[in-house]
């Protein structure tokens, strides 16, 4: 299908810090964007 790069655990295997920086800043995002739901 294609790669799951919201997968925490699937984040590893990339072996890129990049992808922690922006699954952290998407779920801070996720976070404000539930504040003003």
């Amino acid at each position: 299908m294609g790669i799951p790069v919201l997968s925490p655990e699937s984040l590893p295997k990339f072996g890129c810090p990049l992808w922690w920086f922006h699954y952290e800043t998407l779920s801070r995002v996720a976070s404000s964007k539930s504040l003003f739901a």
